[in-house]
């Protein structure tokens, strides 16, 4: 966790001034490399942890839920028996209801990408591919080794490149303030300041611009949105991307 992680947890009332303030004291603004003999920083971040024990970090607003990541069979049973209710929704007149939790529409891919007319379409040669998983279990072994891109990303600032990064702003995972803070570091020159963009005559979530000499950068927050923006809030995401591309404002 970092200071940013920590502002943006108490600036959505997740956690009180109390603990905001005695986080910021006991670990000396250092949520990292504390040391486990600092007991009054341990138990205080511990108080933090069970704060968020029942909080989905990736959407605050919407219920913590079983993650649909593997095979349809190893889903927990309750994603299960929401696919076969869901299926039946899709093969009858009725609208499909708002499911209580987004993970349960993830199920639906399996069906879809592991029918073989799809597969066929998307040119899956037969018997190259097994069964699609949405999350591989490879991924679990992964390692990380490299602990910062700024250094790379800072190559790219003395180049002409455009680049628009994006951020929904219910996301606890990886917060918007940490994005921005992460682009600050780059050491280039806020153009444009922090104003609001529009879809339908509604602020659809906030925007900055930086540059360096012929290198620009627009960063963009997408209101009401989750880890995955486009997943959350698609039509205003594709305005955003369709209006990059097009070099028109956003």
């Amino acid at each position: 966790m970092h200071l940013v992680e920590l502002s943006i947890l108490h600036q959505v009332n997740l956690i009180s001034d109390e603990l905001y303030e005695a986080a910021k004291y006991n670990c000396h603004e250092d949520y990292i490399n504390y040391s486990i003999n600092n007991t009054l920083c341990v138990t205080t971040l511990q108080a933090i942890k069970e704060c968020l024990l029942q909080v989905n970090l990736e959407q605050i607003l919407e219920p913590q839920c079983a993650f649909a990541s593997g095979k349809p069979k190893e889903v927990e049973w309750d994603l299960r028996g929401q696919e076969l209710k869901t299926m039946n929704y899709l093969l009858s007149e009725t609208k499909l209801p708002e499911l209580q939790c987004r993970g349960f529409t993830y199920v639906l891919a399996y069906k879809w990408l592991n029918d073989d007319t799809v597969r066929k379409a998307l040119h899956v040669r037969e018997g190259t591919v097994d069964s699609w998983v949405r999350c591989p279990k490879a991924l679990s072994t992964y390692t990380e080794d490299v602990t910062s891109s700024v250094a790379y990303q800072k190559n790219l600032t003395e180049t002409g490149l455009r680049a628009l990064i994006y951020s929904g702003d219910h996301d606890i995972s990886v917060p918007w303030v940490a994005t921005y803070a992460w682009i600050k570091a780059l050491g280039v020159d806020v153009f444009d300041e922090w104003r609001p963009w529009y879809l339908d005559g509604q602020i659809a979530g906030y925007q900055v611009k930086f540059m360096n000499d012929k290198y620009r950068l627009t960063y963009v927050t997408v209101k009401g949105a989750g880890h995955t923006a486009p997943e959350y809030k698609h039509k205003e995401t594709l305005a955003m991307v369709d209006r990059f591309f097009a070099r028109y404002p956003i």
